[in-house]
């Protein structure tokens, strides 16, 4: 995601979304791959209108949140971060064991990093890298 003229990125928080059906893998798939590597990611935040203390509040909109949620994975990131922390998280994602995979040649995102570096990752999702998750409890991470 380019920085916009008028300010620079710190870099907090980086979050992917994915698209199983091109990737090969879910976004709960690359967790807990990352996971076996002892590479912390995590879920994105719950949209506010899901929150069980807003159940019975009327909501407006919220299927862009919902759908972030549902596809999204938080990263680890931060200015602390080397280049081959960051190459480690790389190589997790683009070592997540596939299953069957539907290939879209050329597809790839950049994710910008804490060193103001681009990595390209094939086949997540179109559009930015810094984007958000879900936790669905009733929900198969393998439908």
């Amino acid at each position: 995601m380019p920085e916009p003229p008028y300010g620079t990125s710190n870099k907090w928080l980086t979050c992917i979304t994915v698209e199983a059906a091109e990737f090969g893998a879910s976004s709960e798939d690359i967790r807990i791959h990352l996971d076996s590597l002892s590479i912390e990611s995590r879920n994105t935040w719950k949209p506010m209108h899901l929150q069980p203390i807003f159940k019975t509040c009327k909501a407006v909109g919220g299927a862009v949140s919902e759908d972030i949620f549902e596809h999204g994975l938080a990263l680890p990131s931060g200015t602390a971060m080397t280049s081959s922390d960051l190459e480690r998280v790389v190589d997790g994602l683009k070592n997540t064991p596939k299953r069957k995979r539907k290939y879209v040649p050329g597809m790839q995102i950049e994710i910008d990093t804490p060193a103001g570096a681009r990595v390209g990752l094939p086949a997540l999702q179109k559009g930015s890298g810094r984007q958000y998750r879900r936790t669905n409890p009733n929900r198969d991470p393998h439908a």
